[in-house]
């Protein structure tokens, strides 16, 4: 089965809708108005501060290992066009270095800024790897993967214990290797971002770091593995629920993990966050698969398809115009109803939200998509 699944494109256009909507505008009223009816779904449309995981922590996992899940059907697409695999492994190169530099053009809107922690740095950093990886057996890209994890996990577990940070967000005993910007991955970015001129580096206020690459890429590769195992001809429903199952047990396999090995961490990407993370969205594909595909719910996943299908396009339009998107809404519908009963917030987040995908409805309809 090598025909492009609907249930793709609208996955990965949900996944940018949430990510565009920021939060929808809820976590800024319940934050000034927490009598607010919405507000109670505040805390999961935000990130947790440290060690867990709420809904909204999924976001960027699912993008990155959609990323993986459309590697097979790209490049078999080329490999059936006849392009060869040296001009394919330059065509993964060009588009790591675009993805890097376009990070830092997205970072650097006030002065310049060399920081690789956003969705696209990471995915950039660690792209061309994962096209040579997307090449093995599962059975190597199983292994590969395990060693990343382990070998990462070390990295940090040998590291001596820092400083704790004054924020509240250190943890003691053994999980204090993973400690907010105070473990091996800070200590790398130091150095390393300092190289680069102009720099001034300061810790990461949300504890990001550049090596969160290493084992993101792990998460794309099970984008690869599943991407791969739905061009099979094992039947669609038998796929599902493998999915299903396979996500079960790394969310159990991570969480297990977490109690002892190291803590689940988003923000440092933790060989734990990898697995628990890796099983909620591979749970995920099994879902849109089913309800998309194997239902023929088309019509429902068409609205958010056309997204799937533009996603640099709403990408950029929510980093480079939400500012200006926000504007308009002001002038033209500004008012009294605009700021009822304190929801400001969420009216100009939604409002955005429906211009940016009428940005992708029209660039769908005159068959205009951005790629990289």
């Amino acid at each position: 089965m090598n025909q492009r699944l609907l249930s793709l494109d609208a996955y990965r256009g949900t996944v940018m809708l949430f990510m565009a909507s920021a939060g929808f505008g809820i976590p800024q009223v319940a934050h000034s108005n927490p009598d607010h009816p919405l507000a109670l779904l505040a805390p999961l449309l935000e990130h947790v501060p440290w060690v867990g995981c709420a809904p909204w922590d999924l976001i960027q996992p699912a993008f990155m290992f959609m990323v993986g899940v459309a590697m097979p059907y790209s490049y078999g697409k080329r490999t059936a066009l006849g392009e060869t695999p040296g001009k394919q492994l330059m065509h993964a190169i060009s588009r790591s270095i675009i993805l890097v530099l376009l990070a830092v053009v997205l970072a650097s809107r006030k002065q310049q800024t060399w920081i690789f922690t956003n969705v696209l740095g990471q995915i950039g950093l660690g792209y061309t790897f994962l096209y040579l990886i997307h090449k093995r057996s599962f059975k190597q890209q199983l292994i590969i993967s395990g060693s990343i994890l382990v070998s990462y996990w070390m990295l940090f577990a040998l590291f001596p214990t820092q400083e704790p940070t004054a924020d509240g967000s250190s943890l003691t005993g053994f999980f204090s290797h993973w400690s907010k910007n105070a473990n091996i991955a800070t200590a790398f970015d130091s150095w390393f971002l300092n190289l680069f001129p102009g720099s001034m580096w300061k810790p990461n206020e949300g504890g990001y770091h550049t090596l969160n690459f290493i084992p993101s890429l792990v998460t794309m590769v099970m984008g690869v593995m599943a991407g791969t195992y739905l061009q099979t001809d094992v039947p669609l429903l038998v796929k599902i629920q493998r999915f299903f199952i396979a996500g079960a047990l790394l969310i159990v396999t991570g969480w297990i993990l977490g109690q002892f090995a190291c803590p689940i961490v988003k923000r440092i990407w933790t060989p734990t966050w990898v697995l628990f993370s890796g099983g909620w969205v591979m749970m995920l594909l099994g879902f849109f698969v089913l309800i998309v595909d194997h239902l023929q719910f088309q019509k429902l996943a068409w609205p958010f398809a056309i997204v799937g299908m533009n996603s640099i396009a709403i990408y950029l339009g929510s980093q480079l115009c939400t500012g200006w998107l926000r504007e308009f809404l002001h002038i033209h519908f500004g008012g009294p109803a605009f700021y009822s009963q304190g929801s400001g917030p969420i009216c100009e987040r939604c409002g955005v939200l429906l211009l940016l995908w009428g940005l992708c409805w029209w660039l769908h309809k005159n068959k205009a998509y951005l790629r990289i």
